[in-house]
């Protein structure tokens, strides 16, 4: 008898069809979110998808009810604990969807179903590490817009939030903030918009300020004052108030700054400053 076992078939058109289907609103929430953020914990999945339940205990568990379905599905997949235990929460898996996630969505976007099922590479910690900093911050947006400490008017990630624009010598350069944040204040009356740069320690101060004068370049041509009346504020979020003060200090000192266009908050001082507004 052969030791070899026969190779193991996605599902056709027809199936998947059949299989998204099947799913609630709900469910295709949940991949859309980890869609769109790459990477998400469970914790970050039960906080904006499970918060209606009658007790943070049955939301925790129709959470993980729902991943464990979605998984055994083979529609989303979750990290090894080796690459992703790096602050994740000892039970809190890191989920990203399987190529059969990326068709169903893509199917309800009405893009079809033959997307390629690339193989998914294990990303390196950093880039993980970097990935789920940004969902934290759309997580607490959300939370905090659910309290009615401010409206979220929009949140674009990455990709769909950089900006392109002519560069010296006419060259064409692209502008990477890690979100662009639209708010507005309780009563709906003032509007507030928002870059924001997830900074996890990593990058030496000199790479910040060349971050920094990157906005500056994109501000003068206009473009985003002319799209939206406005150029948003650019908020450095970091770990610790060691590291803020840091990014302030080298921001201050560099002349060829705006202070004015800059904040440096730590994750807990973000909902603070946003409810704030931009002024």
């Amino acid at each position: 008898m052969s030791g070899r076992a026969p190779l193991r078939r996605g599902l056709g058109a027809e199936g998947l069809v059949r299989l998204a289907d099947q799913l609630s609103a709900r469910d295709l929430r949940v991949l859309k979110s980890v869609g769109e953020n790459r990477f998400l914990t469970t914790n970050h999945l039960e906080r904006l998808h499970f918060s209606d339940h009658a007790s943070s205990l049955s939301g925790s568990r129709s959470c993980r009810r729902v991943l464990r379905r979605l998984h055994e599905l083979k529609l989303l997949s979750s990290l090894p604990r080796r690459v992703g235990g790096f602050g994740a929460g000892s039970g809190s898996s890191i989920w990203f969807l399987s190529a059969a996630g990326k068709r169903i969505l893509a199917l309800r976007r009405g893009d079809g179903t033959a997307l390629s099922a690339a193989r998914v590479r294990e990303p390196s910690v950093r880039f993980v590490a970097h990935s789920l900093g940004i969902a934290d911050v759309r997580v607490r947006l959300a939370e905090a817009a659910r309290v009615g400490a401010f409206g979220l008017a929009g949140v674009e990630i990455e990709p769909d939030c950089w900006r392109q624009y002519l560069g010296a010598h006419a060259v064409r350069e692209t502008l990477k903030p890690d979100l662009a944040v639209t708010t507005t204040s309780p009563d709906g009356e003032f509007e507030d918009r928002w870059f924001v740069e997830v900074d996890l320690g990593t990058e030496h101060l000199p790479t910040v300020i060349r971050k920094c004068q990157q906005y500056e370049t994109y501000r003068r041509t206009g473009d985003e004052q002319h799209r939206h009346g406005v150029f948003p504020i650019v908020v450095w979020l970091t770990r610790d108030v060691l590291r803020a003060e840091k990014i302030s200090a080298a921001i201050r000192a560099a002349r060829s700054l705006d202070r004015l266009l800059y904040r440096v908050v730590t994750t807990e001082q973000l909902v603070g400053l946003v409810a704030g507004g931009a002024s």
